[in-house]
């Protein structure tokens, strides 16, 4: 199923785009002016390629905004938001504790942290099954992967804003000029709920800033749609020294692997950091906007 969302820019015209912008002195003066206080400081002297994870790690899917970034012509940026709840529930939460990973063509999954016993708790409070806590080991691997992309929790910046439709009109706005947002939000035809979010928030903080500016939002899809769950997989997993790294490390602390099937054929959609059932921060009509 193709996305039905006109919002996304190929790598070439957000590569064009994002130069063009930036030449704008009168544009960027306004966009700056509207933004105060909340243009992100990486953001104001020279142009970045951002996406947004609770908590970076370098999987492939990481490697691939690593070098569009590149080709982009901006600096890698990563947001992370490391006071968010964990949730054993959400794909992507669960994806920093139950890691994907291939020995002898065997695709396998190793808790390096107990989902269920983490749920709840902060991101930078989960702790692995080692004592030690998540977020200092998935920085780890990004020291090894070298890929060099600054990561920073932008935690006090959303405690500025309450609920997401008074924040993302300001987070979006960043992309106006200064910088290039790889994402891809679900719409409801795909996922149902999260197509909420993207209709309640997104899309309206999206038409703001074009009936402001005139412009939208560089946005550009981060992953190919319509992926295989064997696609998923391969996202979610890392590049073979993390890999071979990760297997390391689940041996060396007795930590038990378990084997996965997955399709080839069988569609499962890239998911967005947003909240699933059971997180403490589930979106409902009045908490985005009405």
């Amino acid at each position: 199923m193709k996305s039905s969302l006109n919002i996304y820019l190929s790598l070439d015209e957000a590569r064009e785009e994002l130069s063009r912008r930036r030449r704008d002195t009168e544009l960027r003066r306004a966009v700056e002016a509207e933004l105060g206080d909340y243009l992100l400081p990486e953001l104001r002297d020279r142009p970045r390629s951002v996406i947004s994870r609770h908590l970076s790690s370098p999987n492939h899917a990481y490697s691939f905004f690593y070098q569009a970034a590149r080709y982009v012509g901006a600096m890698p940026f990563s947001w992370e938001f490391l006071s968010d709840t964990f949730s054993a529930s959400n794909p992507d939460k669960r994806c920093l504790v139950s890691l994907r990973v291939i020995d002898a063509n065997r695709k396998l999954i190793v808790n390096i942290a107990s989902p269920y016993g983490n749920d709840g708790k902060k991101i930078h409070d989960v702790i692995k099954h080692s004592g030690k806590r998540l977020v200092e080991f998935h920085h780890r691997l990004l020291e090894l992967s070298g890929h060099h992309i600054e990561h920073r929790d932008m935690t006090n910046w959303y405690r500025h804003f309450g609920k997401p439709c008074d924040y993302y009109y300001k987070f979006l706005l960043n992309f106006a000029v200064h910088g290039v947002f790889f994402e891809y939000f679900l719409t409801e035809d795909e996922e149902p709920r999260e197509g909420v979010f993207t209709n309640r928030v997104v899309l309206p903080a999206i038409r703001k800033i074009q009936e402001k500016f005139g412009i939208m939002p560089m946005i550009v899809r981060w992953l190919p749609e319509n992926q295989s769950e064997d696609e998923d997989f391969h996202w979610q997993s890392y590049p073979k020294p993390i890999n071979d790294y990760i297997l390391r490390y689940a041996n060396e602390h007795k930590l038990t692997f378990r084997e996965i099937e997955v399709s080839p054929d069988k569609l499962c959609y890239s998911k967005i950091p947003l909240p699933q059932q059971g997180d403490n921060h589930q979106f409902t009509k009045e908490e985005t906007c009405s």
